[in-house]
């Protein structure tokens, strides 16, 4: 799953860390490579490291 949104950092970590352990409740199969967040639209153009990790999670698939 690749969850995109447009909120401030931090605005969905409730909901991510639910599907983080939802998929045990589900008796689904499938793995969590990693999380990134980077904040509001814009944002990661001013963090450079942050478009460092999301290619490198993006080789991991």
């Amino acid at each position: 799953m690749i969850f995109t949104h447009l909120g401030p950092e931090g605005y969905y970590d409730s909901y991510i860390e639910l599907m983080k352990i939802q998929p045990f409740q589900m008796n689904m199969c499938y793995q969590i490579l990693d999380v990134l967040d980077v904040g509001s639209l814009g944002d990661v153009r001013n963090q450079p490291n942050k478009l460092i990790e999301a290619y490198e999670i993006g080789k991991r698939f």
